[in-house]
């Protein structure tokens, strides 16, 4: 079970929505699915060359607390978190007791 102390920092969980555009078509915006306490752990740093420039990505996951909200979080989803985004590639629910769920995340550039 994740222990409130350590639920230190305050992200912002967010949905994609489609919409169209004034021309008719499709867009896809962000908006604030819920704001949670989450503990963080950075994973690990690498860099890369991508279209002969190196890119660098980090790998960060949260831990939150299961509830009705955070259970239907998925890889469409997104985190906010001081000015920063990450995207999510996977969510773990830890030892599927529905307690608490790991979201593993990649940083966006």
């Amino acid at each position: 079970m994740v222990r409130a102390r350590k639920l230190r920092h305050t992200i912002t969980i967010q949905s994609v929505t489609q919409s169209t555009d004034a021309r008719g078509g499709p867009t896809e915006a962000f908006s604030t699915y819920a704001i949670r306490r989450a503990e963080i752990k950075p994973l690990s740093g690498r860099e890369y060359f991508a279209n002969q420039q190196v890119q660098s990505q980090a790998s960060i996951w949260f831990k939150v607390r299961y509830d009705d909200t955070t259970k239907r979080i998925d890889p469409t989803y997104r985190i906010s978190y001081n000015s920063r985004t990450f995207d999510i590639e996977s969510v773990i629910n830890v030892d599927e007791k529905d307690r608490e769920l790991v979201l593993m995340c990649v940083e966006q550039h």
